[in-house]
C-alpha cells in the first residue's frame, strides 16, 4: 500500500524499477501513523528552565508568537530561538492566549521576553493581532508555539524582502514535521475555496519542493509580513474568529494590493503539527476549518473564479503562480557564473527569462548538487533536479505541461533530442551553440596540426549541424556564428542572436591609479591554456623590455600545472578568485591573445564593462567587430603577431589619453549592445515565438 495508493505505487514500480520503489517505500513506511509525533528532534527537552533573550533598540523583526497551553512546545520553540544565526535585531513577543497550564509561570523565567496575557480566551486572530499592536519592529512573524525553528529560519524568511526592486509582501517557510517529513512547501488554494498543503508527507529534499516561487497562500505557523502592509490589511480578518482560513485570507488581501506571496524553503522549520488544536473537524477549535471555509469562499468568490485553479487541475501546474510558460534548460552541470563566461552568460539568460514571467526547470546532465550554484538557482525561482533521477520518467511526468526545451552543447544536446522527440513531440526544440565548436576545433587543429583535431572538428561539424535542422530555433553568440550557418544551409529565420549580457559596473580608479596586466579565463578550456603559455612565452618578455617592473595577474579557475609553473616575479599565478572586481579595477590592462576560439569572449566583455582597456587578437575581437558601426571607435586594440601585441599593450599601457578613450568607448560599447536592458527584448521575442 505504497504512499497510501497502491495504484499510484504500482506505476512508481513500473516506471522507476525495483530498487527506487524499495527505498521510496521504505522513506513511507517509517511514516508514523499513530497521532502522537515521535519526537528525535535533537533540540526538544522535556523541562524547562531559565532562558535570555538579548534586547534591541532599533528592531528588524517582531517574533510574535500566540500560546494557549501546551508550556514544553513554547520552551523548546524560544530555545530554538536563541540558536538563530543572524545579525538581525529582534523582539520576542509571546501572547498568552489564557493559558491554564504552567505557561506564564515558564515565562517569568524567561528574560527578555515581552509577555502579554489575555484573562479570557479570544482565540488564535485576536492574540496575533494584538501582538502586532506591541511590534516595534519593520517586520512582523508569526510563529506558531509547537516549531522548532532552523538556525538561518529568520534570516532566510526575511531575505526575499531584502532583494533588490523587490515586490514582496509575505514570505512563508518550509514545515517539516518532528519525523523528517514534509508538512507544507506552500499552499495552494483552488476556485472552490479548498486549499493544499503542496508535498505533504513527502521528501523534503525533492527538488519540487526547494526554490523560491510565488504561490497562493502559506500555512500560519510561520509567515512574515512587513508592518506597514499588515497595519494597511488591518491584521488579520476577525471574521475568521477563532482562528483557521485567517493565514489564506491574508495571502488574499496581500495580493489585492499587488504584492507577491513568496514560499522560501531556505527558511527552514519543524511543526508538531495539532498539537494546540487538535486534528479532529469536527469538535473544538478545530471545527471552525470547514466553518470558515464557506466564509473565505464567500468573500473571495470572484477572485477565485477569475486567479485560481479548479480542484482537479494536476498538482504540477497548481503549485506555481503567474507563469506565462515553462521552459526545461538542459546543460552538461549548472551554471558556475564566478568561473567561466558560459556560466555567466547562461545564469543572465536564466534570469531574464524568469523576469519576463516563464518558469525555468533546469537539468544539468551530471545531476551533481553542485553548491552554491544549485542554491543560486533556486533562489531566483529555478527548480532544479539532481540526485538519482531518471530523465525519462521524468520527462513523462512533467514534460507535456512544457513550451520549449532549451539545449546547450553538442555533446550534451544529442543524446537528449530522441527522448523529447518521443515522449513530447510537439514541444520546442532551441539549440544554443555557446560557440561553434566545430569552428574552434578547426582553428585549433591549424595551429596545432594534429589530424585527431581535424577529425574531432568535422564530427562536431556534422553534430552541430543535426542539432541546427532538428530544432526550431537556433541561438547564437555572433553575426559571424549567423553567417557560417547560414552558408551550411540553416533558415535565417530560425536563428536567434543572443551574445554575452554584461551590466556596466563602477570605475573606481583612473590611470595613474593603476599597475599591471590582467588574463582572465578558466583553464579546462585549451584556448586559454595556449593563449597564456604563447603570452608568456613570445611576448610578454617584449613587455619586459620596456617596463621591466610590470606584473602579469592570471585569474581563473582549474589552473594546468604548467599555468602553475609560468608562476615568477613578473607572474602572479592567482587561480579561482570568488570575487574579481577589485582585480579588473586595479590593474591599467587586459590582455585576451586568443589564438584559436570561436564566438563572443565574455572575458573581454567583462572587460569592457569595468572600463578597462583592452589588446586582443582577431580571434578574440570577432565577436565583437560586426555589432561596430563606421561611425563608433573601435573600443579595443588588435594585434595577430608577437611584436605587435606587445607594442600595443606597451602603448596602451603608457598612454594616457589613449587609454581614457577606449576605456569610455568600451563601457559605451557594452551598454549600448551587451546589457541586461539591450539583449531582454530578443529574448522575449524568441519565447513569444514558441509559446
Amino acid at each position: 500500500n505504497f504512499y497510501d495508493l497502491s495504484n499510484r505505487g504500482i506505476q512508481f514500480l513500473l516506471k522507476e524499477g525495483f530498487s527506487a520503489f524499495i527505498k521510496k517505500s521504505i522513506f513511507y513506511l517509517k511514516r508514523k501513523k499513530s497521532d502522537n509525533f515521535e519526537i528525535n528532534i535533537p533540540e526538544f527537552e522535556k523541562k524547562w528552565h531559565p532562558l535570555e533573550f538579548k534586547q534591541f533598540n532599533n528592531i528588524d523583526a517582531s517574533i510574535i508568537i500566540p500560546v494557549h497551553n501546551k508550556s514544553i512546545y513554547t520552551f523548546n520553540c524560544l530555545k530554538s530561538l536563541l540558536k538563530l544565526e543572524t545579525n538581525k535585531n529582534f523582539e520576542v513577543i509571546v501572547i498568552d492566549d489564557a493559558s491554564t497550564d504552567d505557561t506564564s509561570k515558564m515565562i517569568k523565567m524567561i528574560k527578555g521576553v515581552k509577555y502579554f496575557r489575555f484573562s479570557k480566551n479570544q482565540g488564535f486572530i485576536e492574540a496575533c493581532n494584538k501582538g502586532a499592536e506591541l511590534s516595534k519592529g519593520k517586520y512582523l512573524i508569526f510563529l506558531n508555539n509547537d516549531t522548532i525553528v532552523t538556525e538561518k529560519w529568520l534570516d532566510e524568511i526575511l531575505k526575499p524582502f531584502e532583494e533588490k526592486d523587490s515586490n514582496t509582501g509575505l514570505v512563508g517557510s518550509k514545515l517539516i514535521f518532528p519525523d523528517g517529513k514534509l508538512q507544507e512547501a506552500g499552499g495552494i488554494i483552488f476556485n472552490d475555496g479548498s486549499a493544499w498543503n503542496f508535498g505533504k508527507w513527502d521528501n523534503p529534499d525533492e527538488p519540487e519542493y526547494n526554490y523560491l516561487r510565488e504561490v497562493d497562500y502559506c500555512s500560519g505557523a510561520s509567515i512574515a509580513i512587513p508592518k506597514f502592509l499588515f497595519e494597511e490589511i488591518d491584521g488579520f480578518d476577525k471574521t475568521f474568529c477563532p482562528a483557521y482560513y485567517e493565514d489564506t485570507d491574508l495571502a488574499m488581501e496581500v495580493r489585492k494590493r499587488g504584492y507577491k506571496v513568496i514560499y522560501n524553503p531556505f527558511s527552514v522549520l519543524f511543526h508538531f503539527e495539532g498539537i494546540t488544536c487538535g486534528k479532529d473537524t469536527n469538535s473544538g477549535v478545530k471545527k471552525y476549518q470547514e466553518i470558515n471555509k464557506e466564509k473565505f469562499l464567500e468573500k473571495w468568490k470572484n477572485e477565485l473564479e477569475k486567479y485560481h485553479f479548479p480542484p482537479d487541475t494536476p498538482i504540477y501546474i497548481a503549485k506555481d503562480r503567474n507563469v506565462k510558460g515553462r521552459i526545461m534548460i538542459i546543460d552538461h552541470y549548472v551554471p558556475t557564473p564566478d568561473m567561466d563566461s558560459g556560466s555567466l552568460r547562461l545564469f543572465t539568460i536564466i534570469n531574464i527569462i524568469k523576469e519576463l514571467g516563464w518558469k525555468v526547470i533546469f537539468w544539468p546532465d551530471n545531476l551533481a548538487k553542485m553548491e552554491p550554484y544549485v542554491s543560486d538557482l533556486q533562489r531566483i525561482g529555478v527548480e532544479v533536479y539532481y540526485g538519482v533521477r531518471n530523465f525519462e520518467n521524468d520527462l513523462n511526468r512533467f514534460g507535456k505541461y512544457l513550451d520549449a526545451i532549451y539545449l546547450l552543447r553538442p555533446h550534451i544536446a544529442p543524446k537528449y533530442v530522441e527522448i523529447i522527440k518521443k515522449i513530447i513531440p510537439d514541444v520546442k526544440l532551441i539549440y544554443d551553440t555557446v560557440d561553434l565548436h566545430f569552428v574552434r576545433e578547426a582553428r585549433r587543429a591549424r595551429i596545432e596540426k594534429k589530424k585527431e583535431l581535424i577529425k574531432k572538428a568535422k564530427s562536431l561539424k556534422n553534430t552541430e549541424l543535426y542539432l541546427s535542422n532538428t530544432c526550431d530555433k537556433v541561438v547564437v553568440l555572433t553575426k559571424e556564428e549567423e553567417k557560417i550557418l547560414n552558408r551550411f544551409g540553416i533558415d535565417r529565420k530560425k536563428i536567434v542572436l543572443i551574445p554575452n549580457i554584461h551590466e556596466l559596473q563602477e570605475r573606481e580608479n583612473g590611470f595613474e591609479d593603476r599597475e599591471g596586466l590582467m588574463f582572465i579565463g578558466g583553464f579546462v578550456h585549451p584556448p586559454n591554456v595556449d593563449a597564456m603559455l604563447w603570452f608568456n612565452k613570445d611576448i610578454f618578455p617584449l613587455i619586459l623590455n620596456s617596463i621591466p617592473d610590470i606584473k602579469l595577474y592570471i585569474v581563473g579557475s582549474n589552473p594546468s600545472d604548467e599555468i602553475k609553473k609560468l608562476s615568477s616575479e613578473n607572474v602572479e599565478v592567482l587561480g579561482y578568485v570568488k570575487d574579481v572586481s577589485p582585480i579588473f579595477k586595479k590593474v591599467k590592462v587586459f590582455v585576451s591573445p586568443l589564438r584559436y576560439g570561436a564566438g563572443l569572449k565574455g572575458k573581454i566583455g567583462q572587460s569592457l564593462s569595468f572600463g578597462l582597456p583592452v589588446v586582443t587578437t582577431s580571434i578574440g575581437a570577432e565577436g565583437f567587430v560586426n555589432f561596430i558601426n563606421d561611425k563608433e571607435e573601435v573600443p579595443f586594440l588588435i594585434a595577430d603577431n608577437e611584436k605587435e601585441f606587445a607594442q600595443k599593450v606597451v602603448e596602451l599601457y603608457t598612454n594616457k589619453e589613449l587609454w581614457e578613450r577606449l576605456s569610455n568607448a568600451g563601457r559605451k560599447f557594452i551598454e549600448k549592445y551587451f546589457s541586461k536592458n539591450a539583449i531582454k527584448p530578443q529574448i522575449e521575442t524568441l519565447l513569444n515565438s514558441i509559446k
